[in-house]
């Protein structure tokens, strides 16, 4: 089930101005219960809001978790996350449900939520994913994701299909590499998720990528 808030005020990304939000914005959501919901996150449609002043619409930003006990996951959202790796949440929760092999990821926006979702969803590795975009793509898609931000979007033809978005969702680029490319990514370390009996949640980005390459 999802878990929401009646959020009171928001300010505007494109003109700044502060504006009353009257609408419900969710703030986790248990993806292993199909709903409109989850179909919302994925399509980067969850916590849409509209500025009354300048009628621009856009993701209003707040911590944010989404997990799925089935497939073995759970992302989280922090705007002021800069930590390669983040440790709390006691891990004898997730324990008590006998879940082995959780993959616990955290990043900055939401719509970085809702591309994990689509990755784990196509049964890709997320952490391939990110050498796929730091070998293809220069420095200028990750120098600043407020500004835009680049997104896998789905396989499409044995594809991986790649977005580059603007600050308020609209895609600006559509870039597609062969599911061989992704076949040939590997890498030599893995993610420890316990440190004594917290969870660490990974920042799993092109930052992530470069520090651990073996290259």
């Amino acid at each position: 089930m999802p878990s929401y808030e009646c959020a009171i005020e928001a300010i505007c990304e494109k003109c700044e101005k502060t504006f009353r939000i009257n609408m419900t914005i969710f703030n986790s959501l248990n993806l292993d219960f199909s709903s409109s919901y989850s179909d919302n996150l994925l399509n980067n449609k969850l916590n849409r809001v509209t500025c009354p002043h300048c009628n621009v619409e856009f993701t209003y930003e707040r911590p944010f978790i989404a997990y799925s006990m089935n497939n073995k996951f759970a992302i989280m959202a922090d705007f002021h996350c800069t930590n390669t790796v983040s440790s709390f949440g006691r891990k004898y929760i997730f324990d008590l449900f006998k879940i082995d092999g959780m993959k616990f990821r955290i990043v900055n926006y939401l719509c970085e939520v809702s591309e994990k979702v689509r990755i784990f969803n196509a049964k890709l590795d997320d952490i391939k994913v990110e050498q796929l975009k730091v070998k293809h793509f220069g420095n200028e898609y990750f120098n600043d994701k407020s500004n835009k931000i680049l997104l896998f979007k789905e396989i499409c033809d044995n594809e991986l299909v790649f977005h580059l978005y603007n600050d308020l969702d609209e895609v600006l680029d559509t870039f597609k590499i062969p599911y061989s490319e992704y076949e040939k990514c590997d890498y030599g370390f893995k993610c420890d998720y316990e440190t004594n009996g917290f969870i660490n949640w990974y920042k799993i980005d092109d930052i992530y990528i470069k520090e651990n390459s073996n290259e």
